[in-house]
């Protein structure tokens, strides 16, 4: 099983009760494994919910906790900054005499699908929160059962941290029986008062902060997790000592293995990164007396300080012996990012002063320019995506108005699928920052423009229907309050696309709701914002260019000031896409039914508008009689829903064709 598949099993054998999340990478299928589990028969007891963000999710999570069902919650490392107001104080609190509660926390070290490789870690340090630090998949497995023992011992939440690597990778796991019933008939949930315990406010936050120290320095007395000490009996007064945990482990492995270390290097590797077990450390350092420590981990120095400091405290290697971590610049070249081989490697060299063989420099050169000549690409649509068609007609808008108004349009830009349209050809995105920040600086820039009266640039916010829900009403409803003159343009696709089609409050088409098991009330975009008192509403489909374009152009240039809110509503293309496979699939019989093709005739003039400025992906490029000719590719053409690049080609060039039509269709 993979790593999030190994977290979910853990989490079933365990008689996790209530789950929750907002999804994002690398752990959004831990959530939909869960919610999965959920429909079947044996899952008939297990309640999950995709929260509307972190912070409901956390919250929801404790409050089934402190009824005594034990509860997950699970959300990217960004996740932590929204769910850090009720994280702090939920710490002092903890789980009462309820069941545990775990948090599965996905870090994201080389922001592969985030805007920043934030370490998530260094929240134990205010918060006390305890980080289990698996480094397989095995232990995925084994250290999600343990998180639970560990909160109901020592009653507070208990976080498993791990990382794409981790999560994606695959194993072989020895598992045990799922339990058949969470809960049963004499243990009816119930939620026990404890006033002094959940009431943290005037001297109860102090006491129960006191209490919480406490809980986190018994559990460092006396780790629940041993860590382990590999030190190999020719290791005593050794050059090097290593400590590490996490999937840096498995790496550092592989390294002293090839380098013919593997009898030489004693190493720690740490299962609990907070606290860190100072009489793990000391022992070790005790037992091999090494005359370097190399700390090697990922993102900031968070072991690497804690290690100085229970050095410091206990007397050892003041002013003799350096503390290296493979990410500083003092012993390999700075790391922004996943650690790779190659650090762990050079770092290795230098202290052990293994020279390269012959030729060496040569090969990794040659590497490097090989990788240098793959052609790079952009993150970009799917195809058939109305999001191309959105970006596409903004493009030509703004440049439009630049032209003939001198109007700057500012794109405020925000989290989804809708994100790519930061990259060319139509890169209508001025900042990205973080959820909702799309609209919540807008309040800003809209603001000055409008007091200075310039009338020469206008704010375009980008938002999606799942990102407004889960950051984006505040600063919507701010920005009504007072009717700034903005635009904000919302992009309603009726999923969390991007994390894999999770539901969001629209919901989806009526008619397909219910098979995809989205929640029992479909939440009208329209009718919640003329409910909020705005009038200037326009609602338009995503797939009639020439009706957007109209649109924007209209909207933009209004003389009316105030707030502007276009809605525009397009189911995404990938769900539709499976519809229609499946409408496929199914046995048709005898007769032979409609089939639709998209082509480029040749009398196309090569003006490269639909593959360089529409960008649609379906739309490919081959040479023949040395001449470069597009053609579409069918394998990929969104041709029943789309068909967006016969409307934006200017030469006509680009037509349906029908094969087999319907009888009304010839009529």
């Amino acid at each position: 099983m993979s790593g999030n598949e190994a977290i979910v099993r853990g989490l079933l054998e365990s008689g996790v009760g209530f789950g929750s999340t907002y999804p994002g990478t690398p752990v959004s299928e831990v959530g939909d494994l869960l919610h999965q589990f959920a429909q079947t028969a044996q899952g008939n007891q297990f309640i999950f919910d995709y929260a509307i963000n972190e912070k409901v999710a956390l919250e929801e999570a404790a409050g089934a906790s402190w009824t005594g069902v034990r509860s997950v919650v699970i959300f990217k490392h960004l996740g932590m900054n929204v769910a850090a107001d009720a994280l702090h104080t939920l710490m002092y609190s903890g789980i009462g005499n309820g069941a545990g509660l775990v948090l599965i926390v996905g870090g994201d070290p080389q922001a592969s699908s985030s805007t920043n490789a934030e370490d998530v870690r260094l929240y134990s340090l205010h918060t006390h929160l305890p980080i289990l630090f698996p480094s397989s998949v095995k232990e995925l497995h084994e250290f999600t059962k343990k998180a639970y023992e560990i909160s109901e011992q020592f009653k507070i939440p208990v976080m498993i941290y791990t990382t794409p690597k981790l999560s994606f990778m695959t194993a072989s796991v020895s598992v045990d029986p799922i339990p058949k019933n969470v809960v049963t008939t004499k243990t009816l949930p119930s939620f026990e008062r404890e006033f002094e315990t959940y009431i943290n406010a005037r001297h109860f936050a102090l006491r129960n902060k006191a209490k919480l120290k406490k809980k986190i320095q018994s559990i460092e007395e006396k780790p629940f997790l041993e860590d382990v000490t590999d030190v190999p009996k020719t290791a005593k007064d050794c050059e090097v000592g290593i400590i590490t945990g996490g999937y840096p482990y498995l790496i550092l492995r592989e390294v002293i293995s090839t380098l013919g270390l593997i009898n030489e290097v004693p190493i720690l590797k740490l299962n609990t990164i907070y606290p860190i077990s100072s009489k793990s450390v000391m022992k070790f350092v005790d037992v091999c007396n090494p005359k370097n420590l190399l700390v090697v981990e990922e993102l900031e120095p968070m072991i690497e300080n804690e290690i100085k400091r229970i050095l410091y405290d206990s007397n050892r290697f003041i002013n003799t012996t350096n503390v290296w971590n493979a990410a500083s610049n003092s012993i390999c070249t700075e790391l922004l990012g996943e650690i790779a081989y190659q650090d762990i490697e050079i770092a290795l060299k230098k202290l052990y002063k293994i020279r390269n063989p012959k030729g060496y420099k040569a090969y990794l050169d040659k590497i490097s320019s090989e990788k240098t000549t793959v052609p790079q690409r952009e993150p970009t649509f799917c195809p058939g995506c109305s999001h191309r068609n959105v970006f596409y007609a903004l493009r030509k808008v703004a440049d439009d108005l630049k032209e003939k108004r001198n109007l700057d349009l500012i794109f405020g830009g925000d989290i989804g699928c809708y994100t790519l349209g930061m990259s060319p050809p139509w890169a209508v995105m001025d900042w990205l920052i973080c959820m909702g920040a799309g609209i919540g600086i807008s309040n800003g820039v809209g603001r000055v423009l409008e007091k200075y009266n310039n009338a020469s640039q206008h704010v375009v916010a980008l938002i999606g229907d799942s990102t407004l829900f889960h950051s984006g009403i505040q600063p919507l409803l701010n920005i009504l309050k007072q009717d700034i003159d903005i635009t904000i343009l919302i992009l309603n696709n009726y999923y969390v696309a991007m994390t894999g089609h999770q539901p969001s409050l629209t919901g989806i088409p009526s008619e397909n709701q219910k098979d995809a098991g989205f929640q029992n009330t479909q939440l009208r975009l329209d009718e919640f914002i003329r409910s909020l008192g705005n009038t200037q509403l326009t609602v338009i489909g995503g797939y009639d260019i020439p009706i957007l374009k109209k649109t924007f152009h209209k909207v933009f240039t209004q003389k009316k000031k105030g707030t502007r809110i276009i809605l525009v509503n397009a189911e995404c293309a990938l769900a539709v896409k499976r519809r229609v496979q499946e409408k496929w699939d199914r046995p048709r019989g005898k007769e032979r039914g409609e089939e639709l093709y998209i082509q480029i005739n040749e009398s196309c003039p090569m003006c490269h508008e639909c593959f360089r400025e529409f960008g649609c992906t379906a739309i490919k490029h081959t040479k023949k009689d040395g001449r470069l000719l597009y053609y579409i590719d069918e394998s990929a053409c969104m041709k029943e829903e789309c068909q967006s690049c016969i409307e934006i080609c200017p030469n006509h060039c680009i037509e349906k064709l029908v094969i087999n039509p319907k009888e009304e269709d010839k009529l």
